[in-house]
């Protein structure tokens, strides 16, 4: 009798934390796990097919699980959409006419899709390209929210190291499956791979190094480089090393003999990474070695202007436009974000991005006038990626997008460390 009253009583202060935390909260954790699944998901159910007869180590992914991620896909994007709209009716919105723009361009090219190409409206709001993408500019609106900053804050580095094990378990299978050596196109490990850059992106800029230590975020930024080198991804590579770099030079420590200590051990480090992984995966160097100085980028705007004149970019040419790349005859997607978004939905949506990151970049300021180094920083990495600094880095809605963009909107209320803020917001009731 007693063990039962026991267990009740567990039961019930299980129940009773759960009510207790705001609805917001419960949200963000049901998309989050969500997010996380959909990549799962498809591992899980996938397998990898010769991308063609004429390569033999290049290979494609493919999945057996696709209706079952969809599932997952549709259920994080409807509770972030919901986030949204909340933060957009419900909270204090200082951006009015950011907030117009994008859901007036949203309305709009949903009402396109459906009456213009005759699309149902479910094909508009999830289809690969997703109409939703006019919303992601508006994301930096949760930064508002003083339980959600809390959440992201705990989530961001579990998410980020999460997100990296994952990646890594799934690059090396794919080697030892399709031979040590080989190369893969889009596949979960990817996606993985830039849930966990952002989340990264979104710690970097939320948490101080007594709460997310140098060693740490150095820690973070080899097994990113490993990743990147396992799926030879030239570009992460280059996108880890510059992290590792700014966290070195821009360390909390007061000395500059510290700071260029973390440099060097920073720089040996990483050579470090490489020496072993070239000893213990001796092909996959190799075959990331003899990427480094290819050109794989203009020849993908030659394809793509030589079909798509520039003036259909100023007003978009519909979610299902493509054009012909390689063996695909109908391709979606482009490396550089911007010309993907303004290919499909025009200009609105590529100006609500770019007027987001500059504002970060150039005219935000915490209550003291001050301008955040972090978030300034981890901006400029992102415009990189949207730019071509990153393969396969997909501009959707998904758990590392919206935690890098909540980050990016936080302003922090007084001129002192990061910890100190968070602990006076608590001790004020978050106001």
């Amino acid at each position: 009798m007693l063990h039962l009253v026991r267990q009740a009583s567990a039961e019930s202060g299980i129940r009773d934390n759960i009510s207790n935390k705001p609805i917001s909260v419960l949200g963000f954790y049901v998309a989050a796990i969500s997010s996380f699944a959909v990549p799962v998901v498809r591992e899980v159910g996938g397998s990898y097919q010769l991308a063609s007869i004429w390569e033999v180590s290049r290979y494609s992914f493919q999945t057996s699980a696709g209706r079952l991620a969809t599932a997952f896909n549709l259920i994080q994007l409807s509770v972030f959409v919901a986030l949204l709209i909340r933060s957009v009716f419900v909270k204090s919105n200082k951006h009015l006419l950011l907030t117009l723009t994008a859901i007036g361009g949203f309305i709009v090219y949903n009402v396109i899709e459906v009456v213009g190409y005759h699309h149902d409206l479910s094909t508009a709001l999830f289809g690969s390209v997703s109409t939703t993408l006019f919303l992601i500019p508006l994301f930096p609106l949760l930064g508002e929210d003083a339980d959600l900053i809390l959440v992201a804050r705990k989530a961001a580095p579990v998410m980020a190291l999460t997100g990296m094990i994952l990646s890594l378990v799934f690059a090396a299978r794919f080697q030892l499956t399709c031979g040590i050596g080989s190369t893969v196109g889009w596949c979960p490990a990817r996606d993985l791979f830039s849930y966990s850059i952002c989340s990264l992106w979104a710690a970097v800029c939320l948490l101080d190094e007594k709460e997310l230590s140098y060693s740490k975020r150095i820690t973070l930024c080899c097994l990113m480089a490993l990743i990147a080198l396992l799926l030879s991804v030239r570009s992460w590579v280059i996108q880890a090393s510059a992290l590792a770099i700014y966290c070195s030079l821009f360390s909390s420590s007061e000395s500059a003999g510290s700071k260029t200590r973390r440099v060097v051990m920073a720089f040996f480090v990483a050579l470090a990474v490489v020496a072993v992984s070239s000893q213990i995966a001796p092909e996959v160097f190799e075959t990331f070695s003899e990427r480094i100085f290819d050109d794989t980028r203009s020849g993908q705007y030659e394809t793509f202007f030589a079909q798509v004149n520039p003036t259909a970019l100023i007003a978009g040419e519909g979610a299902t436009a493509g054009y012909q790349y390689g063996n695909n005859a109908n391709y979606l997607f482009f490396d550089n974000q911007f010309i993907y978004l303004s290919f499909h939905f025009g200009l609105i949506p590529v100006i609500c991005l770019a007027w987001t990151l500059f504002r970060t970049i150039f005219v935000k300021r915490d209550a003291a006038g001050e301008r955040n180094r972090d978030q300034l920083f981890c901006a400029l990495l992102y415009v990189l990626a949207l730019c071509g600094l990153s393969t396969f880095f997909s501009y959707e809605i998904n758990v590392g997008i919206v935690l890098f963009f909540l980050a990016l909107g936080y302003r922090f209320p007084v001129k002192t460390n990061k910890s100190s803020r968070i602990k006076m917001e608590n001790a004020n009731g978050g106001q």
